[in-house]
C-alpha cells in the first residue's frame, strides 16, 4: 500500500483536488486547529477515492459527525 506524506493542509487539498489519492493511503503531519476538525478532510478523501488518512497528532481524531 502506498502513503503519501501532507505537511500542510494546502498540500492534502492540492492532493485531492488533483485526483492523486485515488488507491493510496494519506498521513497528515500538520495540526488541525479549526473547530471544524478533520470530519471534512475524511469526507474529502473518501469522495476522490483515498484508502485512509491518519494524522501524526491523535488529537485530530475527535470529531463531531
Amino acid at each position: 500500500m502506498n502513503t503519501i506524506i501532507c505537511r500542510s493542509i494546502q498540500s492534502f487539498i492540492d492532493l485531492c483536488d488533483n485526483n492523486l489519492v485515488t488507491g493510496v493511503s494519506v498521513h497528515c503531519t500538520f495540526p488541525i486547529t479549526n473547530s471544524g476538525g478533520s470530519k471534512w478532510m475524511f469526507d474529502y478523501l473518501n469522495e476522490k477515492g483515498g484508502l485512509t488518512l491518519t494524522f501524526t497528532d491523535p488529537s485530530n481524531f475527535s470529531f463531531k459527525s
